[in-house]
């Protein structure tokens, strides 16, 4: 999480901001995604974030717009699924939580 918040900081700086971050919602010893993602909207109020997860009942999984992610991607990660998270996030489609997908 500091290291993020330090990267996305210096892209800033650097005039190359990220255009979107993916965010763990779990760090064993460090700063989460949840609390991340706090520090980031506090930095830029209108950060994109996608958040990740092997707990998909984690409620910022299942409810990830009520915390302000984009989206959310359950591990272990597939390459379809962020293929598909991006794809709808690129297009403003409405996004769709990990336990929703097998219905689309």
């Amino acid at each position: 999480g500091a290291e993020a918040i330090e990267l996305f900081l210096q892209a800033r700086e650097e005039k190359f901001p990220f255009d979107l971050v993916v965010l763990d919602l779990i760090v064993r010893g460090g700063m989460g995604g949840k609390e991340t993602f706090r520090a980031l909207h506090q930095i830029d109020p209108a950060v994109k974030a996608i958040a990740t997860s092997g707990y998909v009942d984690d409620p910022a999984m299942v409810n990830f717009a009520e915390y302000g992610f984009r989206g959310a991607i359950a591990k272990p990660i597939q390459i379809e699924e962020v293929s598909e998270v991006l794809q709808r996030f690129c297009r403003g489609d409405r996004p769709v939580a990990p336990t929703d997908r097998n219905r689309l």
